[in-house]
């Protein structure tokens, strides 16, 4: 499948300098005010480079950043901006929201179907409808916290693929192509933005207030470069506090193996919870140690010091935690619980298949077959779809004549299938490849 597009390894196969007439090209696509802002006088160039998945991506790139990106193989304009230039301009795209335990299986498949999206639903009831015509960045919305992080994805219509096939992708989809993962050249270690729920429901009034000055392109470039290493700040803080909670909680656990070298601690079990094998860079955060940001964290916490550390003879170790404190105790793991035993496992052979994940109507048709089809996480092979539709077709008494049959109403609607389709009879396997 055409997705997850910057898969490592990456190979760059040649570059040259943009010309005057695609320069001007980019420029329609922004806005002289907006490309001045972001580009000015940066030399640009265009990459031509070899993932893993894809054999030609043609890459728009400006201080080793990639600013635009399109497909190498397709004689066409369309060129995507990328996650990079979207933290300056987040309302580029469309936003699509999906909540966190989705995006962990989008992450996998790569697919975002109208099933998938908040867009409609509360407290997203005033965003624009899911639309699987139009490019989207993804956001990801974590309703334990009630925060939304992002944009952690692009997602392009699936039918603009060069090899689309709706055997090979749902209809009315999107494709993830680029998106904060391990695997991802240019965006294993970008750091995202994160808003509360209301500030983020608000972020597009506040995005019309701002408004572009006209400046010089040396100056336009220095504001930009500011705005990123804010964002960069400000989201490794996050990182670091996200992480050195979830080691606590749920790698330390307690005071057994108390004291205990605050440097082992960090390097042992807080950058074991760092997403995809992501590093924490203490430097690139405000405190530049350790033990300022526990400092910090204490200085937070209405019960007390939650973490206690010692200094003896310049070793620092961390003498004591208060696990009962609201900060630990309260804590949800934004990143996922960490695996204890991942570094002592063995890695079994595997073998790739292709699997689908339910969508609401699809549990909506099947769930009184199958009281399976209820879970939203469970994922289908082909025979799998198989045996639930000859199970449906059981249950309603629909005949099969000449190894064929006619669908009946339910299953028009959920297929939302062609008028032939409809009133012709059909093979089994042509109805579970249009499930």
């Amino acid at each position: 499948m055409d997705l997850f597009w910057f898969t490592q390894p990456c190979i760059i196969k040649g570059t040259r300098v943009a010309k005057n007439k695609e320069i001007s090209d980019f420029k329609k696509l922004l806005g002289d005010e907006i490309w001045n802002k972001i580009v000015g006088n940066s030399k640009l160039e265009i990459v031509k480079m070899k993932s893993a998945v894809k054999k030609d991506i043609d890459i728009l790139i400006c201080d080793s950043k990639p600013i635009f990106f399109r497909d190498g193989k397709m004689n066409n304009k369309n060129w995507f901006l990328s996650l990079h230039a979207g933290l300056i301009l987040p309302k580029y795209y469309y936003p699509i929201i999906v909540n966190s335990t989705r995006w962990k299986l989008i992450e996998k498949n790569g697919i975002i179907t109208k099933e998938d999206v908040f867009n409609g639903e509360k407290p997203f009831e005033n965003y624009p409808p899911f639309d699987h015509t139009k490019t989207a960045f993804v956001y990801c919305w974590n309703k334990e916290s009630n925060e939304i992080f992002g944009a952690v994805g692009i997602a392009v219509p699936t039918q603009e693929f060069h090899n689309f096939n709706d055997r090979i992708y749902p209809l009315r989809s999107l494709g993830v192509v680029m998106m904060t993962r391990g695997k991802d050249h240019f965006c294993n270690s970008l750091l995202i933005q994160r808003y509360k729920i209301d500030e983020f429901l608000d972020m597009d009034k506040e995005l019309d207030k701002v408004q572009i000055d006209d400046v010089s392109n040396e100056s336009s470039n220095n504001e930009t470069e500011n705005k990123l290493e804010n964002i960069t700040i400000k989201d490794e803080n996050e990182k670091l506090h996200i992480c050195f909670l979830t080691a606590l909680k749920y790698l330390l656990k307690d005071s057994t193996l108390l004291p205990m070298d605050l440097g082992y601690f960090f390097q042992q079990y807080v950058q074991k919870c760092v997403p995809d094998n992501e590093r924490i860079d203490l430097k690139k955060t405000s405190y530049s140690k350790l033990s300022k940001y526990i400092e910090n964290l204490n200085e937070k916490s209405e019960e007390g010091k939650v973490v206690n550390i010692i200094n003896v003879k310049d070793k620092i170790s961390i003498n004591s935690v208060n696990f009962r404190n609201k900060l630990i105790s309260d804590f949800e793991p934004i990143y996922g619980i960490p695996n204890e035993d991942k570094d002592k496992e063995i890695k079994a052979g595997f073998s790739i298949s292709t699997c689908f994940l339910s969508t609401k109507s699809f549990r909506k048709l099947f769930s009184d077959i199958n009281d399976n089809v209820k879970n939203e996480n469970k994922a289908y092979n082909l025979n799998e779809f198989k045996d639930l539709l000859l199970a449906y077709l059981k249950a309603n008494n629909i005949q099969i004549e000449n190894e064929k049959i006619v669908i009946d109403e339910n299953l028009k609607q959920f297929l939302e299938a062609k008028p032939h389709i409809q009133t012709t009879p059909q093979t089994v396997k042509s109805i579970v490849t249009l499930i």
